[in-house]
């Protein structure tokens, strides 16, 4: 299953920029996050997918931050509206890496060995990855999301 974008930096040459190898169809081995910087990742698919990967982990970071910001006073509001706004036009950036990579017919991100490891919904029935190269995927899950509420599976 894949974990979490990589926190720490790279022991070799200390950079912060990494990729899933599970991307790479030809990789042999276990899936492992290797760096970009000392091994790149092959192709430019798999660098806009790693780079959309990374954007989704960002943001959902960033979310669950803005989300425990204090915001009582009209200060505080005032900030935490703004840090919104700034995770808003994060989105919509991302959102245009995600039409980019969908105009190249790739699929879900997530995919490993044929099947998907990482929900598009997640908490709260929050949307939790931001782009997709394939909206079946969201909207399957939100289909199943529904029918489970509503007991009818």
């Amino acid at each position: 299953m894949i974990t979490d974008y990589p926190t720490k930096t790279c022991t070799a040459c200390g950079g912060t920029t990494w990729w899933y190898t599970a991307i790479d169809p030809n990789y042999k081995g276990n899936p492992e996050w290797l760096c970009g910087v000392c091994q790149p990742p092959p192709g430019d698919i798999a660098k806009l997918r790693m780079r959309i990967m990374r954007g989704n982990w960002m943001l959902s970071k960033r979310r669950r931050d803005i989300d425990a910001m204090p915001n009582d006073t009209p200060e505080e509001h005032a900030i935490v509206l703004a840090e919104r706004l700034a995770w808003g036009q994060g989105i919509d950036k991302l959102q245009l890496l995600g039409k980019e990579l969908k105009q190249l017919n790739t699929d879900c991100l997530y995919i490993e060995k044929g099947k998907k490891n990482k929900p598009c919904i997640h908490d709260n029935n929050i949307i939790e990855c931001f782009t997709c190269g394939n909206d079946y995927w969201p909207i399957q899950e939100l289909n199943d999301l529904w029918f489970d509420k509503m007991g009818n599976r």
